[in-house]
């Protein structure tokens, strides 16, 4: 990216914002803004901040007229930079800057920094005697087991010169033998394996044999060196296996080290100024680098052969060093042609008097392994993260853990607090019944059985309890102590709680079972047995601890004899029809006793359509059938006494009034002949007669009525509310006239009823909102709505009202709230109304206020 910037100054010369003069299109693409969007804003107008070091730089080109030249970190965009800035020769205020990505670069140079850390470890823990010699011939690294060992005796080590060290611990043959080896070795990089070496020392007295090898490598001066593995011979068998241990991680070393090497001269014209380079030398990697025989590339310049390198990132490094006498080191594509084409490149360029060497390696592979390896990061990061669960590992001695960044929420932590959460401050948070049985299992713990699993509540960072399940593997150091813990947890707080449910709810599945009476069963086709729950056991008088019977048994033994065929049939014809089973069949009760139950199930077939097995019910009904059977036997007693009341009733309201009517009639002859023929009492005695037995032919009148609601009856059909209505409207015209009542309706719908009743109920309901409307012209509406079941009727009046204490009195048979002299009647309208409904399977009742009227409401069932 290109950039001119302006500093922006405040009133003592200090710099605290700079300005964007003009960008170049890469600045555009990295910044998200356009041209115009950056150009003449600040810093702090674009992106809210501006660091000091910029500022500082800024200063400094602008005071000095001096390049600055640095690598920086920016922390708000999480990348490094290679900043070059330069005075703007012709605004001298003004500062040029050109700013590279160098973010890649520095993450592959901690790659390399690491896999050089890890070199070092690998010579320094390797089981055997190891050194390093360096191309100066002197001794660079040793390991321990070299320093305790064959070199004990010599002090200092490090830096000795190689042959010296040689001649003071082998006789001179000996040792001119060896550095011959070496400097083979690190001429010709051909490794070296020694045979069986029998060492005579000085002494002529102790005799020790050795087997050896030397490979050369890089070192991290760049420069080759050869590292020495040796061991005492006369453990080679049990030494072997670490051997080859050692040659893989040698192996692993060699392959993240620089590959290629090569010594370049430069090329320059008359003025001093580089043109290009010319091969010196190059190890055979360089000819498999760029796909050319070597003796093609010595003493021939890169141009000439390799054309892309002009121009190109290293080209420029190769330049930098041998001008400024720096190394320099760069990771780059190579986007020339050739076989080189597309490739990765990390390349060391270090300063060699006239000459630079450089070291390079393909690191194709590795870019696109990182690049793998960051994916795989980041789905195994989601999967821990969905899968409601963490990675760990615990060094014990450190107390350091490192986990994956899923733990924060699951631990109720903040990403920092997690990050610096110790494994005691972890530890102590687990439940204190959890942790002691944590520490015993981990005490319990051998080498020899190394994973482990358990389960704990914690205390998360928010106070709330989370379960988790921990897996892992314990590692052991050499004295069988614990040393350190890999492994995952889950958590399964929800999974518990289900559990904790599921468990409540099988509970009271059992007892809720136990308590109606209702068991469970399952039939398995494949092996024709039956499971039972424990209810389903005790319904049988069984042993709940005893397995339950099979299919053959149940019949045999269990099943009342006169329904063993039904409760076959059903079965295997639930079977057949792959139907659900449902029954109903007495039992024989382990005691001898008989009960009744109800079966219910559902089949269950494989993708042939096979059965697999049924799955079902079994209710206890003993009570209810005993119950259905009373129940029948009250019904056919009620039905023969109603019978009986009804024949009664007709026979009452009927064959009484004959006498009754001979009475009245000769009541009526006494009264016309003998009226003022005797005395005054006499007369009043003869009226109350007449009148009595007037009232009592009207009541057996009422009587016979309200009895045929039962016996004369139609069977239900469906007719119109509407036609009926019209039907009472009618017959009750003359007194709709008198009383000039004003009737309205809505349309009321079609029901399943007795035509006649239901005229009859409009009829008795109207007549009496027609009578009881205190000298008021009455005003009656009749209404209706569809409700879910029912359909609701009501007769809404004007009239004088019912007080709510009468609200049931008035449905009984001859109960009159009034006497004669006020309203005439006999008090059976409205019981005939109510019996009416309720033969029609409805219920009537009224709301009702005195002095404002009343409404009476019915309803009948919708069929």
């Amino acid at each position: 990216m290109f950039q001119i910037l302006e500093p922006i100054c405040d009133e003592d010369g200090k710099a605290i914002d700079f300005r964007y003069i003009h960008v170049n299109k890469a600045t555009e693409e990295f910044g998200g803004k356009k041209r115009q969007e950056l150009e003449g804003k600040t810093a702090k107008e674009l992106w809210g901040f501006v660091e000091d070091y910029w500022l500082d730089m800024l200063v400094k080109v602008t005071s000095t007229g001096e390049p600055v030249r640095c690598e920086n970190y920016v922390e708000q965009f999480h990348r490094w930079f290679d900043i070059h800035a330069w005075q703007n020769r012709q605004l001298k205020d003004q500062v040029a800057v050109l700013l590279s990505d160098i973010t890649d670069r520095k993450q592959a140079e901690e790659v390399l920094r690491q896999s050089q850390k890890m070199l070092t470890q690998l010579i320094e823990r390797s089981p055997f005697g190891s050194y390093v010699v360096d191309s100066q011939f002197k001794i660079a690294m040793m390991n321990e087991s070299s320093r305790n060992g064959a070199f004990a005796n010599i002090r200092p080590i490090i830096g000795r010169p190689f042959n010296e060290v040689m001649y003071i611990i082998w006789h001179h043959e000996v040792a001119d033998e060896i550095i011959g080896h070496f400097r083979h070795t690190l001429n010709t990089g051909e490794p070296y394996y020694s045979t069986q070496f029998i060492n005579p020392r000085h002494d002529e007295k102790h005799v020790e044999s050795y087997e050896w090898q030397l490979h050369r490598m890089v070192l991290p001066d760049g420069q080759f060196g050869v590292i020495c593995y040796y061991f005492d011979s006369t453990k080679l068998r049990q030494a072997e296996d670490a051997l080859r241990e050692s040659e893989e991680r040698f192996r692993v070393a060699q392959e993240l080290s620089p590959d290629g090497f090569s010594i370049l001269r430069p090329i320059r014209n008359a003025e001093g100024r580089i043109l290009d380079f010319r091969w010196v030398y190059a190890n055979p990697a360089v000819e498999r680098i760029v796909g050319m025989p070597l003796s093609d590339l010595m003493g021939h310049s890169m141009i000439e052969k390799i054309p892309g390198h002009h121009n190109s990132a290293f080209q420029k490094a190769y330049q930098e060093a041998a001008e400024t006498g720096k190394t320099c080191t760069l990771e780059a594509l190579y986007e020339g042609d050739g076989i080189m084409s597309q490739h990765w490149f990390r390349v060391a360029v270090v300063p060699m008097g006239d000459n630079i060497a450089v070291l390079s390696q393909d690191i194709t592979e590795r870019k696109h392994a990182v690049e793998g390896l960051k994916e795989s990061e980041q789905r195994m990061q989601m999967a821990l993260k969905l899968g409601h669960s963490f990675a760990f590992e615990w060094d014990i001695a450190s107390d350091r853990v490192l986990r994956s960044d899923s733990c924060a929420d699951i631990l109720g932590l903040t990403g920092e607090e997690a990050e610096h959460d110790t494994g005691q401050r972890y530890f102590q948070r687990v439940h204190g019944k959890d942790r002691d049985n944590f520490v015993r299992m981990l005490d319990e713990l051998e080498p020899t059985a190394d994973t482990y699993h358990t389960e704990y509540s914690l205390l998360r960072g928010d106070g709330t309890i989370v379960i988790l399940e921990e897996s892992g593997q314990a590692f052991f150091d050499a004295e069988g102590k614990l040393c350190r813990l890999i492994g995952v947890a889950v958590d399964i707080t929800d999974h518990k709680r289900s559990e904790e449910e599921l468990k409540r709810m099988s509970d009271q599945l059992a007892e809720g079972q136990q308590i109606a009476h209702l068991g469970s069963w399952e039939y398995i086709a494949a092996t024709q047995t039956t499971v039972w729950s424990d209810e389903t056991k005790r319904m049988f008088g069984l042993d709940t601890a005893k397995p339950s019977p099979d299919y053959k048994t149940l019949l045999q033994k269990y099943t009342h004899p006169d329904d063993v065929a039904e409760l076959d049939r059903s079965f295997r014809e639930a079977i057949a029809t792959h139907k659900p089973f449902e029954n109903e069949n007495r039992i024989v009760r382990a005691d001898g006793t008989v009960g009744w139950i109800s079966n219910k199930a559902f089949p269950y077939f494989d993708e042939q359509g096979k059965l697999v097995r049924y799955v079902g019910t079994t209710l206890d009904i003993t009570e209810r059938k005993t119950a259905e059977l009373a129940l029948k036997q009250l019904n056919e007693e009620l039905k023969r006494s109603n019978k009986e009341l009804e024949e009664f009733a007709y026979i009452a309201s009927h064959d009484l009034r004959e006498p009754l009517r001979a009475i009245s009639g000769f009541t009526q002859l006494l009264k016309e002949k003998y009226k003022g023929k005797l005395d005054e009492k006499a007369d009043e005695y003869i009226n109350y007669t007449v009148k009595g037995v007037s009232r009592m032919d009207a009541l057996l009148s009422c009587l016979l009525e309200y009895s045929r609601v039962n016996t004369h009856r139609q069977n239900l059909a469906p007719v119109s509310a509407n036609d009926c209505l019209d039907a009472a409207i009618d017959n009750l015209s003359k007194s709709i006239l008198e009383t000039n009542a004003e009737i309205t309706h809505d349309n009321l719908p079609k029901v399943e009823a007795d035509g006649r009743q239901l005229t009859q109920l409009f009829q008795n309901l109207i007549h009496n909102a027609i009578k009881f409307c205190d000298k008021k012209p009455p005003k009656i509406h009749i209404g209706s709505r569809k409700e879910t079941k029912n359909h609701l009727f009501w007769v809404k009046d004007n009239g004088i009202g019912i007080d709510k204490d009468y609200h049931e009195r008035i449905f009984k048979i001859f109960q009159r709230l009034h006497g004669q002299d006020q309203y005439s009647g006999q008090g059976i309208g409205l019981s005939i109304c109510k019996k009416i409904v309720e033969r029609h399977g409805g219920k009537i009742w009224l709301e009702s206020q005195v002095g404002k009227g009343s409404t009476f409401m019915f309803t009948i069932p919708s069929r």
